[in-house]
């Protein structure tokens, strides 16, 4: 019968025993693949990852800390398995939370959510911010980024080719299969942000991509430098002036899911005493919990206050899809604006100044704002009134809408 030699332990072996590796094995014996080994040297040397039961060597096993049963090869333990970005315990990755930036074993994602304040949000220093140098056209120094999504009208290649530097692609789950959304890489301002807009225009132009009801078109004003005071003021404009944000917006978006209108009354908002209360009474409004989910249901308003716990930002979601420049820019004003006097109401109600007209219109539950207020208030441009006329002659009943406008006089005539 012929022997063959075992290159582990150096003894001659029938044939029949012998087993050829598959793999190499590195360490104080270095083998390569395709070695003989006698059964017992075999058995020592070798196991079967027990998910895709390809031979593995036993100095290169991945063992779970709670299944002394299981062994695995690399890539199969990485798939099934992770760590707790917190505790770094142990977690298998179909019982592990995630928050699109980390991994939480179930303690510390119950300890996360328990621990919500306005410092939670976690995105803040991930960027890095370039200041615009001018503030021409664009006059708001708060940074803001944009959310865009559309139909690509080229291959995801070619898009991903020619994106101006200052944005990123990326899939949507709420999108078709040939949609994507473009992302500012970093939030800026001045005029540098309406530059970056009309760049982006230029590509989505140039590859024919197009709009249909599945988009949108999302605003995030930084807030992380305002609190309960100031989000109060912010969430008090916002309330007074909705009815004219959903006159500007097709029916398809004012009927979805994705940008319902504020949830609490005027007088819940005024009762607003705290960060916590803030935290509070938005999540109850919304009857969610607070939590750092990107995806709690509370998200899914006009205004989107659970962005400040996540983000650090006020997201605005009512505008339905455009790759136009100029509606984007009008649209970013618009919403800088609303964040900006409200910033201005609730320092002055936190000041106890109530007296003004200002101040009276914008807590003042039954008080109705008129448009002539909307644009002075808001202390919007020719140019972004002209829009919102347009945006509202165009999606509002001729009953409902406003009829006559002169920009030079600002007169406003309006039902």
């Amino acid at each position: 019968m012929v022997k063959i030699r075992c290159i582990h332990c150096d003894k001659n072996t029938d044939r029949n025993d012998i087993h050829y590796s598959e793999s190499e094995i590195f360490g104080s014996n270095r083998y390569e693949e395709g070695e003989p080994f006698c059964q017992v040297c075999y058995e020592d040397l070798f196991t079967m990852c027990c998910d895709c039961n390809h031979e593995l060597p036993r100095n290169r096993i991945y063992r779970p800390e709670y299944n002394d049963g299981d062994v695995y090869c690399e890539d199969c333990y990485y798939e099934r398995y992770t760590n707790c970005d917190v505790c770094d315990t142990e977690v298998e990755r179909e019982e592990a939370s995630y928050d699109e930036d980390y991994y939480y074993c179930n303690s510390c994602w119950e300890e996360r959510d328990r621990n919500i304040s306005l410092e939670s949000y976690s995105s803040g220093a991930s960027f890095v911010i370039k200041e615009s140098e001018t503030y021409d056209k664009n006059p708001f120094k708060r940074l803001a980024s944009l959310e865009v999504e559309t139909i690509l009208g080229s291959g995801w290649d070619d898009m991903r080719d020619g994106c101006p530097p200052d944005w990123m692609i990326t899939s949507d789950g709420s999108l078709p299969e040939d949609g994507a959304e473009f992302l500012l890489k970093a939030p800026q301002n001045g005029d540098m942000l309406y530059e970056s807009i009309d760049s982006l225009a230029l590509h989505l132009r140039m590859n024919s991509c197009f709009v249909n009801t599945s988009c949108g078109l999302h605003v995030h004003v930084d807030a992380r430098d305002l609190y309960w005071e100031e989000l109060k003021g912010i969430l008090l404009v916002g309330k007074k002036v909705e009815k004219y944000l959903y006159k500007m917006i097709p029916t398809s978006r004012l009927n979805s899911t994705w940008c319902r209108p504020l949830p609490m009354s005027v007088e819940s908002i005024l009762s607003i005493k705290s960060n916590e209360n803030f935290i509070d009474t938005w999540y109850d409004s919304c009857s969610n919990s607070p939590s750092l989910d990107k995806y709690n249901s509370s998200r899914y308003h006009g205004m989107n206050m659970h962005a400040r716990i996540y983000l650090g930002s006020i997201e605005f979601r009512y505008h339905s899809g455009t790759n136009n420049p100029r509606k984007m820019k009008n649209w970013l004003y618009l919403c800088q604006a609303i964040v900006e006097t409200g910033i201005e109401v609730g320092r002055k109600l936190s000041w106890s100044k109530t007296d003004s007209k200002m101040m009276k219109l914008y807590t003042e539950a039954d008080r109705e704002i008129t448009f002539t207020e909307f644009v002075e208030t808001l202390h919007l441009s020719d140019d972004v009134v002209d829009y919102v006329l347009k945006r509202i002659d165009k999606f509002t009943h001729p009953d409902e809408s406003i009829v006559e406008f002169s920009s030079n006089a600002m007169q406003l005539t309006y039902p």
